[in-house]
């Protein structure tokens, strides 16, 4: 799997007054030891890749793992400037 070593990504936020607030960052990307994970009973051995994000103003990490095919069984995305996260569990490949 090719993985770049670097990305920029852009993400963009409703605002209350409806309109839009958009941030840029410039994204690291590390691949990390591997890790086994249970999914639905199931043992996974997966790449832990982790992405660690810029901006002038905040930064944060994405956490991804996944098989040798590139195929992305979890993570942990940031959603948010107040540090939210969702962590997202793939039950069945498509």
């Amino acid at each position: 799997t090719n993985i770049p070593d670097n990305i920029e990504k852009k993400y963009k936020f409703l605002l209350p007054t409806n309109t839009e607030k958009e941030i840029l960052f410039k994204c690291e990307i590390k691949i990390h030891n591997e890790e086994t994970i249970t999914l639905l009973g199931k043992k996974f051995t997966l790449k832990k890749v982790i992405e660690d994000c810029f901006s002038k103003n905040q930064s944060h990490k994405n956490t991804y793992w996944m098989g040798d095919d590139g195929y992305v069984w979890k993570s942990r995305q940031w959603l948010s400037g107040d540090n939210i996260y969702a962590d997202i569990n793939v039950l069945k490949k498509l």
